[in-house]
């Protein structure tokens, strides 16, 4: 509708109507392209968004919960929080036992050995402050 030779408007905003539709780029969308179309009946295939393709049921990183063969553990499950006697074992020389280490306190002769949450009131070099 032109009034005075001109299209309609109403405080500086075009007024859009039969005879002067807007276009994409007057609502916002310039940059969307038509090319495909989607509705109820037409719906986006995974590869149509970039989505991954759906796993397997109970494969790496879907499992059944349980305690047989093949299944996960819960968080509440008893046995993460049982307490269980550790099984006899053995470690490399990375790795020092308790007895190894209070030999190496207590062979610590002509120093200091603190064990305790207090800082040493004067502690002197190669004191020990556990």
């Amino acid at each position: 509708m032109k009034l005075f030779g001109k299209e309609f408007t109403f405080n500086g905003f075009d007024v859009f109507h039969k005879g002067n539709k807007p276009t994409k780029t007057d609502v916002g969308l310039g940059n969307v392209d038509n090319v495909k179309q989607y509705s109820a009946s037409n719906k986006p295939t995974p590869a149509d968004i970039g989505a991954e393709p759906a796993f397997a049921k109970n494969n790496a990183f879907n499992k059944n919960f349980g305690t047989a063969a093949g299944t996960v553990c819960q968080g509440n499950d008893a046995r993460l929080s049982d307490a269980r006697t550790p099984k006899a074992h053995t470690h490399d020389d990375r790795y020092y036992t308790e007895a190894e280490v209070d030999a190496k306190i207590t062979g610590a002769s002509a120093n200091t050995v603190t064990i305790g949450t207090a800082t040493p009131s004067n502690p002197k070099k190669n004191d020990i402050w556990i």
